[in-house]
Order: C-alpha cells, then structure tokens, then sequence
C-alpha cells in the first residue's frame, strides 16, 4: 500500500540540483524538436515535454550506482541519470561517436557506466527487465536500487503485472515509477484503466 502522507524531506541543495537537471532535460527537448521542426535531422523522436520534473527529482535522488530502465521517451531519465550530453547528442544523430556507436539511435539509448541500462522501444517491456535487474543486485549482495520508467498505458500489458507481482513475492529493490500523462496513445485513461491510481 502507498502511504502518501509520510513527508519527504529533500534540502535545498537537493532542489538546485533538481532544478538544473529540468532545466537541461527542458533545453535539450527544446533543441531537438527544433531541429527534427526545421528538418535538420531526421530521426524518430518522442518528446518528454511536461515530465521532466519527475524524471530530474528522481535522478537527483539516487547513487551513481542505482541503476535505470526507461522507455523510447527516455531524453529525460537519460539526462537525469547522468549520460554524457555529448555521447547521448551524437547516438542520437546517428554518429559514431555515440555511445551506442550511433545504431541504437533516440530509442535504443544504454550507457552502464552512468547506470543507464537499457532504453527499450517496446511498450511494458522494460518492467521484466527492471525486476531482473534488481534480482541480480539482490543476488550479488548489492544494496542497489532499480528504477523502471513507463507511461499509464504500460500498465495495461502483462508485463507489468508480471513484473510487479515478482517484486512483490521476491521483495525486489525496485521501484516502478509510472509517468501517467492520462493518454495510451490515442486512448483516455479511464478508457483504459479501471482504477484511479495505477499504484492501485
């Protein structure tokens, strides 16, 4: 169960850094969709306008260690999780120099190093992969934590259930943050979603 009235405690110095990393993602968003806008690039983008406070609070928050999942709308848990701006520009622009060497493009984005591990561009898909992740820390002795970024509608594929139904029985050190913007696409989430919380 989530209890929403215990108050986090988060300093000043954690804001500022909140601030600047939103403010990042905010700017690099801008840039791109200014670009693809001009048809200076061309290249599958899906914007995160709107959500990078979720994705700036939550990458401020964890270790350089912890690791992250997120989905083909990942510009903002990539910068949020630290991958280098230049490295993550050039993998989107489909160079060499990118940190994927320019194949895996906006929508398949990993840099281990930064805890980034997987970008997937299949909706739900990245949940599984977050609680095996987390299996692996709690494996090794690790006190990492995962965190497996996906939208409302994911939480309509079995995957999800699956997922979190692993790391409830195995007590996963794994946290599914749903970035619900109340559309699946094209379909209103009360459309979809028989409850008013997807932490329900």
């Amino acid at each position: 169960m989530l209890d929403t009235d215990i108050p986090a405690e988060i300093g000043r110095d954690e804001l500022i850094r909140i601030f600047r990393k939103a403010t990042r993602i905010k700017l690099c968003d801008e840039k791109f969709r200014s670009l693809v806008l001009a048809g200076q690039v061309s290249a599958q983008y899906y914007s995160p306008r709107g959500q990078e406070i979720v994705s700036a609070s939550v990458g401020t928050l964890l270790r350089p260690d912890d690791h992250v999942v997120t989905t083909y709308r990942g510009l903002h848990d990539q910068l949020a999780k630290g991958v280098p701006l230049r490295e993550l520009w050039a993998e989107f622009m489909g160079k060499a120099t990118g940190m994927c060497k320019g194949k895996g493009g906006p929508m398949h984005i990993t840099h281990p190093e930064s805890g980034l591990m997987v970008t997937t561009g299949i909706v739900g898909g990245g949940l599984p992969i977050g609680a095996g992740l987390a299996l692996a820390a709690r494996l090794r002795g690790t006190d990492q934590v995962t965190v497996v970024n996906f939208g409302d509608g994911a939480s309509n594929i079995g995957a999800f259930h699956e997922a979190c139904n692993l790391a409830g029985i195995w007590k996963l050190p794994v946290i599914f943050c749903c970035h619900n913007n109340l559309y699946a696409e094209h379909t209103a989430y009360e459309d979809g979603t028989s409850v008013a919380r997807i932490a329900d």
